[in-house]
């Protein structure tokens, strides 16, 4: 393989596909065979590597093979390297490739061809592909999780009833480091956002009120990404924390002590940018994220739901930009569900259409709206029903003040000016900014934490 088709470039193959399971004819599976690269760590192994394997498990079954499933993007069905690859690329919202990868020998070849950038820098969401030969006498691919200057951890399956689902450390010096790593659609690190130092909540029942906050929770812990909701349907909208894919909730209003091991599950990946929203208008907030700056996965399922293992999520796979955007979600027309939108510099982008969908490729151009600036492009954006007339209207965070509109959302007039309707002193420049309806009246009013 020559350098030039190591680096041929196109971030994206040509096809998107509104539904991630494909029938085609079979991709031959890899059987691993045990190797001998005394320098590699096997991390975890089957019910070790939960809760990933489990869902791997629950969507191809228990077998080694054979499964009465089908496979993906035509690989053998049951458990093999090929089908779990094509899997775990799926749920990170990559369309089929084109042409589709064949047999794990074949990948980076096949990928070359569709123009996919095949090198030998690892990436998070790419796939560790081993050429035809040894170790692998018919090759092999794994996904990659984890990359450090000297190692990679991959998570990989296989055909053999001997070897398990695992996943291992790989060192870059040993005998058993990849030919090649193919990037279908890497897990794009999320932009500096909001994040807690110190985890002292301040929040208001009233706007303008800087003196005095309605609660002072002690909540989260340094780093942690600072979310709220309604997470009971009780009206009040409390704390919660998002840590490394991990979500830790309270419906405490004003919590002051450490969190009960049971007020936590996992969804997403520590580089997504969550968000949270009533997505089915039911009158509880449930859990979304947003990948790579354009892939919103989100779900109805409630926290008990999460906490019992057992949700469906639903995707949209291409809105927004991940250089320009910052996601923000709302009830942008008063219907009591919250639907996707965008902060693209001082401009709005937004969107009515509910996620109902397994997946689809993007939202109908239709329904989307874009409008006039409001604020500066380096302030925050918040969004909040300031009015309690039911309707999310905008707001900008600005070095510790708040900057809001109550002029809703208009397809008609996108060119009309949004008014300010009150602005205000709230916290410090170094504090992230929060709006949520605190005590159930309806309105939405300012917070901040640090």
């Amino acid at each position: 393989m020559s350098d030039t088709q190591r680096t041929a470039r196109a971030r994206f193959g040509p096809a998107r596909i509104g539904s991630a399971l494909v029938l085609a004819v079979a991709i031959a599976a890899t059987p691993l065979v045990a190797q001998s690269a005394a320098a590699d760590t096997v991390d975890c192994t089957d019910e070790g590597c939960d809760p990933l394997y489990s869902q791997w498990v629950s969507v191809m079954g228990p077998d080694r093979p054979p499964s009465p499933l089908p496979g993906f993007w035509g690989a053998y069905t049951g458990h093999n390297c090929t089908g779990y690859a094509a899997w775990r690329l799926i749920t990170n919202g990559t369309p089929k490739p084109s042409p589709r990868p064949g047999g794990a020998g074949d990948w980076a070849s096949l990928a070359i061809e569709g123009h996919y950038l095949v090198d030998g820098t690892p990436a998070v969401g790419s796939i560790a592909q081993w050429d035809s030969g040894s170790p692998y006498s018919s090759g092999h691919v794994a996904y990659v999780e984890k990359v450090t200057p000297t190692q990679i951890q991959v998570s990989e399956d296989t055909y053999s009833k001997e070897l398990p689902f695992r996943k291992r450390t790989i060192n870059r010096n040993s005998g058993s480091w990849p030919d090649n790593f193919i990037h279908y659609n890497d897990v794009v690190p999320a932009p500096e956002g909001p994040s807690i130092a110190n985890a002292y909540w301040k929040l208001s029942n009233a706007l303008n009120t800087p003196k005095d906050p309605a609660y002072s929770p002690r909540f989260g812990t340094a780093g942690d990404i600072p979310v709220k909701g309604d997470w009971d349907g009780d009206g009040d909208e409390t704390a919660g924390v998002v840590r490394d894919g991990e979500w830790i909730l309270t419906n405490d209003a004003n919590p002051t002590t450490a969190v009960p091991a049971g007020d936590r599950f996992d969804f997403g990946q520590a580089t997504d940018v969550p968000v949270v929203g009533d997505w089915d208008g039911d009158g509880i907030d449930t859990f979304g994220v947003v990948r790579n700056g354009k892939n919103w996965i989100v779900t109805n399922a409630t926290f008990a739901s999460h906490l019992a293992g057992s949700y469906t999520t639903q995707r949209v796979l291409d809105f927004g930009n991940k250089d320009l955007d910052t996601p923000i979600v709302g009830d942008w027309d008063g219907d009591g569900v919250d639907t996707a939108g965008l902060r693209r510099l001082t401009g709005w982008i937004v969107t009515d259409t509910p996620f109902t969908a397994a997946s689809i490729p993007e939202f109908d151009a239709a329904d989307i709206v874009r409008l006039n600036g409001f604020g500066k492009s380096t302030d925050t954006p918040i969004v909040g029903d300031w009015n309690g007339d039911g309707v999310d209207t905008f707001g900008v965070w600005r070095a510790g003040e708040f900057i809001l509109t109550n002029d809703s959302v208009d397809p008609l007039n996108i060119n009309a000016v949004l008014a300010v309707a009150t602005r205000f002193d709230y916290g410090a420049s170094t504090d992230n900014p929060l709006a949520g309806d605190w005590n159930g009246d309806g309105f939405d009013t300012q917070g901040v934490v640090n």
